[in-house]
């Protein structure tokens, strides 16, 4: 029917209609134009270089750089096809069979352990033997206990797969990167990939830091609250370092590994979510700009640790998704609980020494991000971290009733905010240690064999 039978049979309303569509249809096949020649500024562009985080104005119209979802079943699926075996430092084995091992879910009232099960094939096989205890989970991976070759090892189960080839190669980004102690990340072992799931095998820590801070049975002292700011907070200045994002920074992730002859160990786990900046930044160091935020979503973070400001995709982020996860970690740390929502922090226990809490509530649960655009969240987070050891020190020295005004001011005229600080200054601390032993003690009375 042509457009005159239309305007008939429906009026005049029909021709407005129409010519309405028409001139949406010509201004979108403009835009699709522009859209052509500038696609690389905010679409998918190629596995070397996903995003630009820049601007540009083209045929008079200008297409302003939009926050990415770093989190999107589309950007995952292309991190993990552009994923090289040749570049990473673990292990691969690859299969197109189907996994040798089931993940069985029982729903109900029943615990953790007890709705989780890893249970191998009748026709298993691989090297895995059990018994499969659970130690933990997350929204895509489960983490048991096992033994491969007779030896001690924990499985990250994973099905359908979704993060592990990423957390593998994001993992190994980080130790090119990075010329420093590498004992400060997990370390995976070997990666398997089959059709249907993947295990990524790695050492067996003998708990998380939630399971530190809930499970002691009196308050924390100022030692060993300053050795835990340092444990959490070296860690993530040097991930930023290397133009890594954790995205997932909360206590489950720090595991801990305690030793009668030597202090605890404490390090980063679960790259899965990671952001690496190298794959968005295509300007020179010198013109691009240390705070742009790059990122939106609504599955950023959990509420507990979000930036409040990100909550539900409002604002847009880089650093402060780790910086205020960061804070709200020091303050559980230091008070025993979550600081309260858009109000100023507690005080910390009295007695304490507060310019290192004080200081680090404020850059990371008030300002987040440095004010002076200049200093990098690295250097600020690594700053952070040398307070904290330079409150333990001066604490020490309080401590010993050896100390005076010139050798005080001997040691701080040392390079202290350096980024070479290491966790020996910790070592052979009584205080410390005897924390970390009671916790053990705890742990095997609380679960067992099963740790």
């Amino acid at each position: 029917m042509s457009v005159c039978g239309l305007q008939i049979l429906f009026g005049g309303g029909c021709s407005q209609m129409i010519r309405r569509d028409t001139k949406k249809k010509k201004r979108m096949q403009e835009i699709c134009q522009v859209e052509r020649k500038c696609s690389k500024l905010y679409q998918v562009a190629s596995p070397q270089g996903l995003f630009r985080d820049v601007t540009n104005k083209e045929d008079g119209l200008c297409i302003e750089k939009k926050p990415i979802d770093p989190f999107c079943s589309k950007y995952r699926s292309l991190l993990s096809n552009s994923s090289d075996a040749s570049e990473n430092l673990t292990e691969i084995r690859t299969s197109t069979k189907a996994a040798p091992l089931l993940l069985c879910t029982k729903r109900g009232t029943a615990t953790s352990a007890e709705k989780k099960k890893l249970v191998a094939r009748a026709d298993c096989e691989e090297e895995f033997t059990g018994p499969f205890l659970y130690l933990g989970h997350g929204k895509y991976g489960s983490v048991f206990r096992a033994k491969i070759n007779s030896k001690p090892i924990a499985l990250k189960f994973e099905k359908p797969i979704h993060c592990l080839p990423w957390e593998v190669r994001a993992l190994a980004l980080f130790r090119q990167r990075d010329q420093q102690r590498p004992e400060i990340i997990v370390q995976p072992k070997c990666l398997w990939l089959w059709n249907d799931a993947a295990i990524m095998s790695m050492p067996i820590y003998d708990c998380n830091l939630n399971e530190a801070l809930w499970l002691q049975s009196k308050p924390i002292t100022q030692k060993v609250a300053l050795f835990l700011a340092y444990a959490i907070l070296h860690p993530v200045a040097r991930l930023h370092a290397a133009d890594l994002i954790h995205c997932d920074i909360k206590p489950d992730n720090f595991l801990i590994k305690i030793s009668s002859s030597k202090m605890p160990q404490i390090v980063l786990a679960d790259f899965g979510r990671c952001v690496d900046l190298r794959r968005h930044i295509h300007s020179t160091p010198q013109t691009h700009k240390r705070h742009d935020s790059l990122f939106a979503s609504t599955r950023a973070h959990i509420d507990d640790y979000l930036w409040p400001p990100a909550k539900n995709g409002k604002s847009a982020w880089t650093y402060q998704i780790d910086r205020y996860a960061l804070g709200v970690l020091l303050h559980i740390i230091a008070i025993g609980r979550r600081p309260p929502s858009n109000t100023i922090p507690a005080k910390v226990p009295r007695g304490w020494q507060t310019m290192f809490w004080i200081t680090a509530f404020d850059r990371l649960l008030i300002n987040v991000i440095p004010k002076d655009p200049t200093i990098s969240s690295a250097h600020d987070l690594q700053e952070l971290a040398d307070m904290a050891l330079l409150t333990y020190r001066n604490l020490t020295l309080i401590d010993d009733h050896s100390s005076t005004a010139s050798s005080l001011q001997d040691d701080n005229d040392h390079d202290i905010f350096s980024t070479t600080t290491s966790v020996p200054f910790f070592e052979n601390d009584l205080d410390i240690s005897q924390h970390f032993q009671h916790l053990k003690r705890t742990l095997v009375s609380s679960f067992g064999s099963k740790r």
